[in-house]
């Protein structure tokens, strides 16, 4: 009965069957039925074709204020995630996940095409190939030692700051060596500490937001992480006409900002395992 009685409030129509005419109907089942199954509840009948005029107005109104009252919704938990409470939390992550998701395209959009142009000999492409396999497997490990991480004492946003300044260190490496096993290894660790470093952001990101906003800010966040994985290889492609190396470095800095914005985070409350709430 309450949740016939909601979903009747919901849509705005009316609800006759009380609670007596169920107790009615388990008293009396055969008579009681009936009456049920004949009496017609108040609720809105369907528009047809040849409904009058002013029914099929009234119900073109109804749904438009469903599509007014949903605007007010949204725009009403939009403005939470910028209350005092939230607002610089929301903005921080955003700039995390904007950010993130920026460098780390740009790097492996184009991580192929440099593997094999800094290969040389008969097997570059192969080579290069080969590269591409082992820079796979190194990842495997990093969801692993994220979430090893974010239960240490060292907690949520160091944790991150840590394995994002990690990547960025073996992207300068990369940067700075041309071929052989140097171009293969420092490959490999920005592919352990890149995927860390996302799996140590996946856990937390929940954790930071409240219930009242945690579906909204997230959602958001992956957004915008959405947004400048479509922008990430557009930008690669301009920097790296002027310097094959521009988009590497570009990235490097990127994950230097990151792990900066990240220790800016508020500071967990709990570093045991245990839930976390962050003060803001």
């Amino acid at each position: 009965m309450v949740v016939l009685r909601a979903i009747a409030k919901y849509n705005e129509d009316g609800f006759d069957i009380q609670h007596q005419d169920v107790a009615m109907a388990q008293a009396d089942p055969d008579g009681e039925r009936d009456a049920l199954m004949h009496a017609s509840p108040a609720m809105s009948p369907p528009v047809s074709p040849v409904a009058p005029t002013s029914l099929r107005a009234q119900q073109a109104g109804h749904r438009h204020r469903s599509k007014g009252k949903w605007y007010h919704e949204f725009a009403g938990q939009m403005s939470k995630l910028f209350s005092p409470k939230w607002r610089r939390t929301v903005t921080l992550m955003w700039i995390i996940w904007g950010a993130m998701a920026l460098a780390y395209t740009m790097f492996n959009v184009w991580l192929p095409a440099v593997l094999e142009s800094r290969q040389t000999g008969p097997d570059a492409i192969r080579s290069g190939l080969w590269d591409l396999v082992l820079y796979a497997l190194a990842g495997c490990p990093g969801s692993v030692i994220g979430a090893w991480m974010i239960q240490t004492k060292l907690g949520r946003r160091r944790s991150l700051a840590i394995c994002t300044i990690a990547t960025a260190v073996s992207v300068f490496a990369f940067v700075g060596v041309r071929a052989g096993m140097a171009l293969t290894v420092s490959s490999m660790f920005i592919s352990l500490t890149g995927t860390a470093m996302y799996a140590v952001l996946y856990g937390m990101t929940p954790e930071t937001f409240g219930t009242e906003i945690r579906g909204t800010a997230c959602g958001t966040s992956a957004a915008l992480s959405r947004l400048t994985g479509v922008i990430a290889p557009v930008t690669a492609g301009i920097l790296l006409t002027m310097s094959q190396t521009l988009p590497l470095l570009s990235v490097a800095v990127i994950y230097v900002f990151t792990a900066f914005c990240s220790l800016l985070l508020p500071p967990d409350r709990k570093s045991d395992g245990g839930p976390v709430t962050m003060p803001h």
